[in-house]
């Protein structure tokens, strides 16, 4: 006997799988992480992998228990079987052996997908385990040099993680070489198989019927174009009208025009809708000219019916799409970067990029510099634009990451201006060291390998050589010039003195 339900109690029934898919993922992406961490040892890479594994699984089996409910509450959604609610019927069993079709179709696309990134996960921890000879001297280079800049190995693994989030994890390579991440695949073919039960829904209420139309919706594509607008035969016995499987395309080519031997939609992703077509109420005129208009031979699919004003209206909207798509992946972008300093709310971040220019200026130039120098923080950057705007550049200003500097021994060049300086000013060995120990900003010079320290008492710069820092010069607070107050004044507006 069917199952009965109940009406959905929300509007979107696909809603908890896009929610699974995406929560799946950031779990796979949480896993590479701390299996990065650990590094790429035996015992931890099959125990990562086991997570993996059960990640998956844990994907499949939620998957496994909703997907027939999700369907079927579609069907009894949809308004062709909305009488199913008042009478508490069951579905019919060509209904059912629909519901049964399309469950297995969306699940043998899940299942494929979760193996595909099963396999993916098990080549990125292989090549991380025989790459690491080859990557180890790399990195140990790498990291050195951003050491120099205070940020360590921070950066590299906050730009790993970030990809990560952005790019997802392939679950699925198309016929054109696109890579479908995980969530964005299971989204799509979920999409799919909800929109093609709607259809089947609407084509099995009423088993009687056989004459269907394909309902125009203004701007189209290219594909569904030709075939919007005709009257088709679910059955395909009518000799005055095409069979609905040649709109929708057939599974088998060989096999019968039944609708289990169709795609049950014109594409993925499609939005058209069917509705019951009736010559009740037409003349003999109207129907003849939807009977030419429906046939493939007297109207050929390949002639695009668009006119020139529908071409660029359905182009328009391609390109409003594609921009709400990249403005998406931005706005999580920017946020997974800046956090609380970019609009929670996604209309609210596309109000400031197009129309305010001069924040979304600011916003761009904050994530270029936070993506360079993770370790910083939003109060440096205000301070390097307040710089800028009075025109002193002294380097890039960053948190004061301590190093361990000397005095070059004698004879060298060097130490005489040092000790020139630290004579003039009355500047102690203890005060250089505490002008850089108290320092909360530093400004970085020459990629790097010269730093300014800068503190309430006195400034430092240090220099590198080799692997060694040394004093350069100093000052104390009371032999800054004009310049150096005003450096003070704006790390006194940004809290970084």
């Amino acid at each position: 006997m069917p199952n009965l339900i109940r009406p959905p109690g929300q509007k979107d029934s696909t809603s908890f799988l896009r929610m699974l898919f995406l929560r799946t993922e950031q779990r796979l992406i949480d896993e590479i992480n701390r299996k990065r961490q650990r590094g790429y040892v035996d015992y931890a890479e099959t125990a990562a992998l086991a997570r993996v594994q059960r990640i998956l699984k844990d994907m499949v089996d939620e998957c496994w228990s909703y997907v027939p409910k999700m369907i079927e509450t579609i069907f009894y959604k949809s308004e062709a079987a909305a009488n199913g609610y008042s009478n508490a019927a069951g579905l019919t069993a060509v209904q059912l052996d629909v519901v049964n079709q399309l469950s297995g179709n969306l699940l043998g696309d899940i299942v494929e997908a979760s193996s595909t990134v099963q396999k993916n996960m098990e080549m990125f921890f292989q090549i991380g385990r025989l790459e690491e000879g080859k990557l180890r001297e790399t990195a140990l280079k790498t990291a050195a040099a951003q050491q120099a800049l205070g940020s360590g190995t921070a950066r590299s693994a906050v730009e790993f993680n970030q990809m990560l989030n952005n790019q997802g994890i392939t679950a699925f390579v198309d016929k054109s070489g696109r890579k479908w991440n995980l969530q964005d695949y299971c989204n799509m073919v979920t999409r799919t198989t909800a929109r093609q039960a709607e259809v089947s829904a609407i084509l099995t209420a009423d088993p009687e019927h056989d004459l269907y139309q394909i309902v125009k919706i203004g701007s189209t594509c290219p594909v569904c174009a030709p075939l919007e607008g005709r009257v088709y035969s679910r059955s395909g016995a009518d000799p005055d009208y095409p069979a609905l499987s040649r709109a929708f395309g057939k599974i088998d080519p060989n096999g019968g025009e039944d609708l289990a031997n169709t795609y049950l939609n014109i594409h993925p992703n499609c939005l058209h809708s069917l509705i019951k077509y009736t010559k009740i109420g037409k003349t003999d005129k109207q129907i003849q000219r939807d009977r030419d208009f429906s046939d493939f031979g007297k109207n050929p699919v390949t002639t695009d019916p668009r006119t020139k004003k529908q071409i660029e209206a359905y182009r328009e909207k391609v390109r409003n799409r594609q921009k709400l798509l990249v403005d998406l992946k931005q706005h999580k972008e920017y946020r997974s970067i800046l956090g609380n300093d970019v609009p929670k709310d996604f209309e609210n971040f596309r109000d400031m990029k197009y129309n305010d220019g001069e924040k979304w200026e600011y916003t761009k130039g904050l994530k270029k510099y936070l993506e360079k120098y993770p370790t910083s923080s939003k109060r440096f950057y205000d301070v390097d634009c307040d710089l800028k705007e009075l025109g002193i550049r002294i380097g890039v200003p960053l948190p004061a990451a301590n190093k361990k500097a000397f005095v070059l021994p004698e004879g060298k060049k060097d130490p005489y201006h040092l000790m020139k300086r630290m004579l003039e000013r009355n500047i102690t060995d203890d005060d250089l060291r505490n002008y850089m120990s108290d320092a909360k900003c530093m400004f970085v010079q020459w990629g790097g390998v010269r730093q300014r320290f800068v503190s309430v008492n006195g400034m430092v710069v240090i220099t590198k050589k080799d692997e060694d820092w040394f004093f350069k010069t100093a000052w104390k607070k009371d032999d800054y010039d004009a310049e150096a107050i005003k450096v003070m004044e704006v790390l006194r507006k940004h809290g970084a003195t």
